[in-house]
Parts: structure tokens; C-alpha cells; sequence
């Protein structure tokens, strides 16, 4: 890491050679950044995340949804009331770039944010590669490549530890759940479900991008030994006498995982450092 920032600090200041006195923001490689983003809009919480947690950009954020529970959000115009973009209050704010997530939006009711011709964003991620690709682009949007390198580099170095750590061992059969209404798993094709592979569990799921309801039949049949709850379900699941027979039921491994960060990806890096943990405690107790 230390010669990648060596290396990295040797590029920015033969930028600013090349640049000279020019006072245009410069980039690696001594391009100009062709454009500078002065209002930018976000269409979901895990857009804002991305923008305020990862980028810096609460400055240049103007407008959020009325779901935004973020400290840096309040105050800003609110474009999405009741799952519905209001045109107007987009309008007022007069963005240059809108961040989304495609999974919550459909093309038509995206149209209202596309009319603005505002530059359009995506985070809609579904593996950790995707979110590594998405974090390098929006870096370049804002200038950040420097502090999101590092960062990843922190992400990387979670994943290979937890892998060095695992070693030989045999990997737990996981799964990730919703407890609010009903049992309803994470998909196997999505990013919950990659941060698990990559804290070195075999995850076990429906085959969707997407929570799917699951019954007790489909516990007993894929036998889960450490499923992970969102918000406080631990203690319920526990507790359901159906679910007894389940491996991570009789190991006592089942575990709560906070939901913003499972799902708004704001600490990556925690999270697989916290999944690995248990993956390799459960892994060396049985090795022993």
C-alpha cells in the first residue's frame, strides 16, 4: 500500500508540472477534468451513502428522497415523495448529475429524472467487483481517486485476510435474512450474497438478485450453519421451534448484521472482516 501512495503521490506532482500554473482542476495523467458537478441529485439512501460516506460531495448534493435518514441529507430538497420523483422540486435544483439504483426505478418512472439531461449514475451493484467498478467511476466524477484507492485498498486487504485465515478449512454454508415479514432470504445472485463468498462462505439462497420469501421446508432442506439477520431477527429465529433442526439453529450461529451497512454498502470492509470472523471461528471448531 505504501509504494502504491509512493507511486500515486510521484503522479499527482508530475500533473501539476505539466499543468503549470493553469488553475483548472487536474486529474492523473495531467487531463483536465472536463466537468465539474455543482448540483447533484440522489434517487436512493444507497445512492447518498455512496455520494456523502464515500465521495465528499454533501457539499454539491442538492436533492434526496423523503427515505434519506443520512445526518448530511437534512436540509437538502426533497425530489422523491412516496417512491415518486416530483418533477418540480427536480427541477428547482437544476442537476448536472443524478445518481440511482436501477433496481428501485423503472424506465418510465425514471423519465421525469432523464427530461432534466442531467448526467445519470447507476449504483445498482451486485458483486463486489461491481462496487469496486462503480466506486472508481464515481472517483473520477469528483476527484476522489486518491482517498477511493486507498479504501479499496483497505477492502482488498479485509478479503485477503479473511482468506489467509480460513486457509484449508472447510467453509460454512450461510445465508442472509430478512425477519420483518416472514422469512425471506437474500438472493444468491446478489451483493449480499458476494460479500459473503467473499468472506470466505459457501452462500446457500434462492436464485434471484433479490430477498425471495422461503419457507421452513427450504431451512431444513439447505441447512444453513451461520445465517446472519438483518436488524435484531436473531433472537426470533432462535427462538422458532420449526427451525431447531437447522445446523446453525443447533450451533447456536445465528447472528444479527446491521442493516444499513448490509445494505446501503457503507463499510464494506467491516463488513467482511465481521462475516470472515465468523465464518472461521465456525470453520476452526469444527476442524477441532
Amino acid at each position: 500500500m505504501l509504494k502504491r501512495f509512493t507511486t500515486y503521490l510521484l503522479l499527482c506532482l508530475l500533473a501539476l508540472v505539466m499543468a503549470g500554473c493553469n488553475s483548472n482542476e487536474v486529474v492523473i495523467g495531467g487531463k483536465e477534468r472536463t466537468k465539474t458537478y455543482e448540483s447533484v441529485v440522489s434517487l436512493a439512501p444507497s445512492a447518498t451513502e455512496f455520494l456523502v460516506v464515500r465521495f465528499a460531495a454533501s457539499n454539491v448534493l442538492k436533492g434526496v428522497t423523503d427515505a434519506d435518514d443520512n445526518p448530511l441529507a437534512k436540509n437538502k430538497t426533497i425530489v422523491v415523495k412516496n417512491t415518486k420523483i416530483d418533477a418540480e422540486a427536480l427541477a428547482s435544483v437544476k442537476p448536472d448529475l443524478i445518481v440511482y439504483d436501477s433496481q428501485l426505478w423503472t424506465e418510465e418512472a425514471l423519465a421525469p429524472a432523464k427530461a432534466t439531461g442531467a448526467d445519470m449514475v447507476d449504483v445498482n451493484v451486485q458483486s463486489l467487483d461491481d462496487y469496486i467498478a462503480k466506486s472508481f467511476e464515481l472517483a473520477k466524477k469528483f476527484g476522489t481517486e486518491m482517498n477511493t484507492s486507498e479504501y479499496l485498498d483497505v477492502v482488498n486487504t479485509a478479503r485477503a485476510t479473511v482468506k489467509a485465515n480460513m486457509g484449508d478449512l472447510p467453509k460454512p454454508k450461510v445465508c442472509i435474512l430478512m425477519t420483518n415479514n416472514g422469512y425471506m432470504v437474500a438472493g444468491t445472485k446478489g451483493m449480499a450474497a458476494d460479500l459473503v463468498r467473499n468472506s470466505q462462505g459457501d452462500y446457500v439462497g434462492p436464485d434471484s438478485v433479490r430477498y425471495e420469501a422461503v419457507n421452513v421446508e427450504w431451512f431444513l432442506q439447505n441447512q444453513p450453519d451461520i445465517i446472519f439477520v438483518l436488524g435484531e431477527g436473531a433472537d426470533k429465529v432462535m427462538a422458532d421451534p420449526r427451525l431447531a433442526p437447522v445446523s446453525a439453529i443447533k450451533t447456536k450461529n445465528v447472528y444479527n448484521v446491521n442493516e444499513t451497512a448490509l445494505s446501503r454498502y457503507v463499510a464494506v470492509d467491516r463488513l467482511i472482516t465481521s462475516f470472515g470472523s465468523r465464518m472461521v471461528e465456525w470453520a476452526k471448531a469444527r476442524a477441532n
